[in-house]
């Protein structure tokens, strides 16, 4: 592994048994499909890291997580994925520990920490994190404050300026950042579940979502409704100093953001 870590978002796959199953008119596998090979054009590919921030699968079937892990496969690169509000958490963590594929928990990736969460709340659209789940968080980032921390999540922890999506986010934010202010070496949060492009900064940690690998909802909407944008994947650049360089790229667009 190099000193700069590279990674590869992608999030919001929304899988189905069904090869041929869409989503509002949009085949999610072959979607995806075309997002990796976009992905294996990149003259930085490939990757240290494939992170995927939820929603892997739309009816949280087996077939679907098998396609998955299957897809991602051949790419031969080591893949850490955490659950979202469609999927199932038990399923999802069985099938990919078959396939191998690394869930929540804590990995180090060089001079950096990668924190891959669980908000999944049962029946529920929003995210939230419980005692225990906060308590894991403190306990990992406590365990690597010699190094540069990416704590990752489905649900968004602040709002993107889109009310339905707003409505639907991290239920106790506060919660949350109560935790990460307490640790100064966190540099990044980074998640799915808004199916669009977002960055902003707290407290000079950089916050970001990435677009979905199948449709893309509008920002700035008031109730749902989907975006032109393409599917695309988000591009990581993790420095040794804790720099971060980021981009975006999409089927057709390319959004480039430094």
């Amino acid at each position: 592994m190099t000193d700069i870590i590279k990674l590869l978002h992608v999030t919001d796959t929304h899988l189905c048994a069904d090869p041929d199953k869409t989503l509002k008119d949009c085949n999610t596998r072959a979607s995806f499909e075309s997002v990796l090979e976009l992905a294996q054009q990149d003259d930085d590919w490939p990757p240290d890291a494939i992170v995927v921030t939820g929603d892997l699968s739309h009816d949280g079937t087996r077939k679907a997580y098998k396609a998955f892990a299957d897809l991602l496969a051949p790419l031969q690169c080591p893949v850490y994925a955490l659950p979202g509000n469609h999927d199932v958490p038990p399923v999802m963590y069985d099938q990919l520990a078959r396939q191998q594929i690394d869930t929540t928990g804590s990995y180090q990736l060089g001079t950096w920490q990668l924190i891959l969460l669980d908000c999944f709340l049962p029946g529920e659209v929003c995210g939230h994190f419980d005692a225990h789940e906060l308590e894991q968080l403190d306990h990992y980032l406590d365990n690597c404050c010699s190094q540069h921390a990416l704590v990752c999540l489905h649900q968004q922890p602040v709002p993107i300026g889109s009310a339905w999506l707003d409505e639907v986010g991290l239920d106790n934010p506060d919660e949350f950042f109560s935790v990460l202010d307490k640790h100064s070496h966190v540099r990044c949060v980074l998640w799915g579940h808004v199916h669009q492009d977002f960055v902003t900064e707290r407290n000079g940690v950089s916050l970001m979502s990435s677009p979905s690998t199948c449709i893309q909802f509008a920002p700035g909407a008031v109730d749902f409704k989907l975006d032109t944008a393409s599917a695309g994947y988000r591009w990581l650049e993790l420095q040794t100093d804790g720099a971060l360089k980021t981009r975006v790229h999409r089927i057709i667009d390319i959004n480039a953001i430094e």
